[in-house]
Order: structure tokens, then sequence, then C-alpha cells
């Protein structure tokens, strides 16, 4: 008999359990006010560099995606991501953006090694292998163009933690994309004009 009432203790147990884990989100989630400034114009297929010895770079967007997914029955998150490479150097330059049911985040990442997280809610850093320092800016001007909400990307402090191709700074405009890098050999690259 106190078999069966411990089975019938247990199994009780497991249903309290189990009716106790939080509910899936539900509905459709889509990037922030915030993060929606960062979605790339993927219109812009190809755009060029200028170092600052004269040689000229060529980037080209080598891979474009926007959805909604269902990871959960009844929730969809909106993805957006674009990738460009460039022709000389073989940079590749990912950018993500994607919703949640908590928070919407940005990822970049260089050669797909030296990954930047963003969370826009908590404003929260991180960095695989390094966390880089961060900044936005309202504006900046390259090569006498204004570029408009603009991410900055500092490795200076892990400099020699990150890939020889990854550049110490990126600047990144909201709707055009890369702007400017400064690599570790010291050349600084710069957008010419659409």
């Amino acid at each position: 008999m106190k078999h069966i009432q411990l089975i019938i203790k247990y199994l009780f147990l497991l249903f309290l359990i189990a009716s106790c884990t939080p509910d899936e989100p539900k509905g459709s989630f889509s990037l922030s006010e915030e993060a929606q400034k960062y979605k790339i114009d993927s219109t812009i297929t190809s755009f060029k560099m200028i170092d600052n010895n004269g040689i000229t770079e060529q980037f080209y967007l080598n891979n474009y995606y926007s959805y909604y997914h269902e990871p959960w029955k009844n929730g969809f998150f909106e993805i957006y991501n674009v990738e460009y490479s460039s022709v000389l150097n073989n940079y590749n330059l990912g950018i993500h953006l994607s919703s949640g049911d908590i928070s919407n985040n940005l990822t970049i990442n260089w050669n797909y090694q030296d990954y930047l997280y963003y969370y826009f809610e908590t404003t929260e850093t991180n960095g695989d292998p390094t966390t880089p320092d961060i900044k936005f800016y309202d504006s900046t001007q390259i090569q006498n163009v204004t570029y408009f909400d603009i991410i900055e990307i500092d490795y200076t402090n892990s400099i020699n933690k990150v890939n020889d191709k990854t550049p110490i700074k990126t600047y990144i405009s909201g709707k055009k994309g890369l702007i400017k890098i400064v690599r570790k050999d010291g050349n600084i690259l710069e957008r010419i004009a659409d």
C-alpha cells in the first residue's frame, strides 16, 4: 500500500512540475523601432571603399534574407540578415537582427570568427571570443557624405584577441551598412559615395 501511495505522490509531483512550465510566446514579434534603424538597405548590392594608400576594395552583397520564423507553436519572430564579401582582401561581414518576446538583438561578425552581440532593451553587449566597446552616434561624415544611425565597434583594447582580418574599428550606418574600417596594420578604408 505504501508503494502505491508513493507512486501516486510521485505522479502528482510530476503533474505539478509539468503544469508550472512557462507558456510559450504567442503572437508576432517584430523588430523594435530602435532595431529597425539598423536594417541595411538590401537593394545596395555592392559598394566600394578606398584606403589611405588609394587602393580600392569592392564589397558585394552575397547573402540576404528577411522573414518571420516560428520556433514556438503560435509565436512568430522577425529575422533580418545581410552578409557582404570583399574581392581584394576576402573580408566577410555579417549583420543579423532578430526579434523575440523579451528582447531584440543585433549580431555582427567578421569572417565568421569575431562576434558582437548587442541587446537593444538592456543595452547589454557580449562578444566571442572578446567583447568590443560599442558606441552609437546620430551621424558622421565619411568622404564628404553624411551617414546616419552609426554604430562604432572598437576592438582596440583587445587587439591581440581578434583575428588578423577583423578591423580594430568598424563603423556601420543604419541604412547604408559598412562605411569605415581601421585595420590592424593602420590602414583606413572609407566608403566611396554610392
